[in-house]
């Protein structure tokens, strides 16, 4: 009698070779999605990075200075609030002692000294509480839980051993066989000081994104290009089927993942920008773009400076008193 849900196959070597068929789809697919996303990262992102600096340098500068204006201003705001709070003292002489230290230019060591005090009294908290705790009480516990569980040699809370892991598949075993012996060739420490070429560099990048995703036929072609032809093809009758479904599994995860990736890239302004930026349409309307997000991030940055300063103002004088 069958087991029931289970279709029996009478040409298991149909079952194979539909596996490998649809494994080499997905290593084909799988290399184009990584190459899309290579362009994207090493070519797009770069080009568009250089036009957008060169076209707007004066812009970025200004607001480099207003960010470094409000960056420093927060930070006297944040020293001022924490001096006063720990000393119990008016915002009006926690400014003044604060500023001074500002203009002093020892502000850090005020800072320092103010932190360290701060975590002296949550030391001597924190010791204070513990030793009012009772320790026999504790001890009693610890002790039944030990009982319980028959352990004695070992703390309580101690997680348990992990399994050993099974041996390796002889398709890891070959993968990272392969692995070592290309990393012996194309790592960049192999190059004796000598820089990198383009090439070995395009062959490192890809041999680690083919161990990660198990692409034994990647590997197999740039074992080819680094040892020669000579190198002998993947033989997927030695590879147990078991195996291939999982090579194929996790190749259909990661493509899943890249694309996913590609999507999300498709959607940013940088994609295909090195082919687009020859039209030029696609540049104007680009540049009046930008510069409006220039311009709404400079006035955002100018009226948080503004209120940072109005709030400074604010406790450097004293407060009216009620009549």
């Amino acid at each position: 009698m069958g087991i029931p849900g289970l279709i029996l196959h009478s040409n298991a070597e149909a079952i194979r070779s539909k596996t490998i068929k649809a494994y080499k789809a997905q290593v084909t697919a799988l290399r184009k999605a990584n190459e899309k996303m290579r362009q994207f990262v090493e070519v797009d992102q770069p080009a568009f990075s250089l036009w957008w600096q060169h076209e707007f340098s004066d812009e970025l500068l200004n607001q480099m200075e207003l960010e470094r204006t409000l960056g420093d201003l927060s930070l006297l705001a944040d020293a001022i609030e924490q001096y006063r709070e720990y000393h119990r003292i008016s915002f009006q002489d926690a400014h003044a002692i604060v500023s001074k230290a500002h203009a002093d230019g020892t502000l850090p060591a005020l800072m320092r000294e103010l932190f360290e005090a701060i975590d002296r009294g949550r030391e001597t908290h924190r010791k204070t509480i513990t030793e009012t705790l009772d320790e026999e009480f504790f001890q009693a516990l610890f002790d039944e839980f030990e009982q319980a569980t028959g352990k004695t040699s070992q703390d309580p809370f101690d997680p348990p051993r992990s399994a050993p892991r099974p041996s390796e598949s002889t398709t890891d075993a070959y993968l990272k066989k392969m692995y070592h012996d290309l990393v012996m060739k194309l790592h960049p420490d192999a190059s004796k000081g000598e820089e990198q070429s383009p090439e070995a560099r395009r062959l490192w990048h890809e041999l680690q994104n083919a161990y990660q995703w198990r692409d034994l036929e990647r590997m197999e072609n740039i074992a080819k290009v680094v040892f020669g032809k000579g190198a002998a093809p993947i033989d997927f009758k030695t590879i147990p089927i078991g195996d291939i479904f999982a090579m194929k599994e996790a190749l259909g995860r990661n493509l899943k993942d890249v694309n996913r990736e590609l999507r999300q890239a498709r959607q940013e302004i940088t994609w295909d920008f090195e082919n687009k930026r020859k039209k030029r349409q696609f540049l104007e309307a680009l540049s009046e773009s930008i510069e409006e997000e220039l311009l709404e991030h400079t006035l955002l940055l100018e009226h948080r400076i503004e209120a940072v300063k109005n709030q400074l103002k604010s406790w450097s004088r004293p407060r009216r008193r009620r009549t």
